[in-house]
C-alpha cells in the first residue's frame, strides 16, 4: 500500500481530531469559517494539532492501494 498525502480544500482551523474504530475511523473536522466545515475521514496518520490554523499544508495520509 502507499500513503496519499491530504490536504485541506482551503485554509481553516482544526476543529477537532478523532481516532475512532468505527464510523469514519481517524478523521480530523476543519473549521472554515462563515459555517464552513470540512471532514477529513479514514485516515492512516495524522499530522495537525487541535486548535492550529492550516493552508495548504499536509494535514494526514490515507493508505491507497498500489
Amino acid at each position: 500500500p502507499m500513503s496519499t498525502p491530504v490536504h485541506p480544500v482551503m485554509a481553516g482551523t482544526v476543529k477537532q481530531i478523532l481516532r475512532d474504530r468505527y464510523a469514519y475511523g481517524n478523521h480530523i473536522i476543519i473549521d472554515h469559517g462563515n459555517g464552513f466545515e470540512s471532514l477529513y475521514a479514514h485516515l492512516s496518520k495524522i499530522e495537525v494539532k487541535e486548535g492550529a490554523l492550516y493552508g495548504d499544508e499536509l494535514i494526514a495520509f490515507i493508505i491507497t492501494e498500489a
